[in-house]
């Protein structure tokens, strides 16, 4: 699930709303969480500006729902997934569990995973591994036998903080790339993967 356009979107919008100017990506200091950079923005503000940033953050997500996008070839690696008996789980700071999950089922996710954690569940969100802990707990699984992947610092060093293997998700539209892909790679992954044909490949390598 693609949601760093929205990421983007929605920060730019509260940063519109904070200085009564439009500012570009790049003059953001983005934090290793969406929170973490709002509260970046407003950290000269008062407390009361800056839970008022955080509740325009959350409310920008709830109204742009349509904004959250499924790379192509998602859809049928997750069912190849599926198939091959590999369970997959998702872990998101979207502070809203149900809009995570009318998400998943308008883009009709909602069936390929076997555990969702979202922001209204933890008390520490990513880089802290607590939603990642959660998941390998539910599942009963130990963390050498998983992979994370994800498309920001913090998922990176989510995973390496819970033990587990770490993929850097570079693929996407090259404005995007250049945004997270230097900060992902950063946090030293395992592994990096520019397509979502390496990341099949690499799940599903070819016999010899």
């Amino acid at each position: 699930m693609w949601t760093d356009r929205l990421v983007v979107h929605c920060t730019l919008e509260v940063a519109q709303g904070l200085f009564g100017r439009t500012l570009n990506p790049d003059q953001i200091s983005w934090g290793l969480h969406e929170t973490d950079t709002i509260r970046r923005l407003t950290r000269k503000l008062s407390l009361d500006r800056s839970e008022q940033a955080l509740d325009a953050y959350a409310d920008c997500l709830k109204t742009n729902l349509k904004m959250w996008e499924v790379f192509p070839g998602i859809p049928g690696l997750l069912e190849r997934l599926g198939e091959s008996g590999k369970q997959v789980a998702l872990v998101t700071s979207v502070p809203n569990r149900t809009l995570v999950r009318e998400a998943l089922e308008g883009l009709t996710l909602k069936g390929y995973f076997a555990a969702v954690v979202t922001g209204e569940d933890v008390t520490r969100n990513k880089p802290d591994p607590e939603g990642i802990q959660m998941v390998l707990k539910r599942m009963e699984v130990r963390p050498s036998r998983v992979i994370m992947v994800g498309d920001s610092a913090s998922d990176i060093q989510a995973g390496r903080n819970a033990g587990v293997i770490t993929g850097a998700a570079l693929w996407g539209s090259k404005a995007m790339r250049d945004l997270w892909g230097p900060i992902a790679s950063r946090a030293r992954p395992d592994f990096e993967f520019q397509t979502v044909a390496e990341f099949d490949r690499f799940l599903f390598p070819a016999p010899v």
